[in-house]
């Protein structure tokens, strides 16, 4: 499942990049992809973490950190368990990490996931879906490439005419 980051309700800065995470039927062990763009420069151990909100429409309805303490005992979404990304000196973050929640995949779908600034506060929010459409370009990859067939100019003839119809 993946969740489309944009800049956090309430706000406009430009945070935007895609979070997929996968969880394993086994121990509920998450991975937690993410490639970000936007963020400040040059920071090491900000946060991001899955919320217990269901939207990113309203600040007020995010919540807070999502996990079970029955089941895993302290956050685990914090800096100590590894729930942070750095960035590079244009503001991008790739990476990733794993921690436990204590939840399935079933428990997290649809849950809001929050980008922290490196003081703590809210920048960035999507949630979290099986979505087939693509996020923003991710940080550090090539945009398609785009092709053009030119044809001779009107009243011009070319002998060697290189465009065909099957690129």
């Amino acid at each position: 499942m993946k969740a489309c980051i944009k800049s956090y309700p309430g706000t406009i800065n430009g945070v935007q990049g895609k979070i997929s995470v996968s969880v394993d039927p086994e121990d509920n062990e998450i991975t937690y992809n993410y490639a970000l763009e936007g963020l400040e420069s040059k920071v090491t151990g900000a946060g991001t973490h899955i919320h217990a909100g269901t939207t990113c429409d309203d600040a007020d309805l995010v919540g807070g950190h999502y996990w079970d303490a029955g089941v895993v005992g302290p956050d685990p979404w914090t800096a100590e368990y590894g729930a942070v990304y750095s960035t590079n000196k244009k503001g991008r973050a790739v990476g990733s990490f794993k921690l436990n929640s204590g939840y399935a995949a079933k428990d997290i779908i649809e849950h809001a996931v929050v980008v922290h600034a490196s003081d703590g506060s809210r920048v960035g929010c999507g949630v979290l879906g099986d979505y087939r459409e693509s996020c923003s370009v991710p940080p550090g990859s090539k945009p398609k490439k785009l092709r053009a067939c030119m044809s001779p100019y009107p009243g011009y003839v070319s002998i060697d005419h290189p465009c065909r119809n099957d690129l």
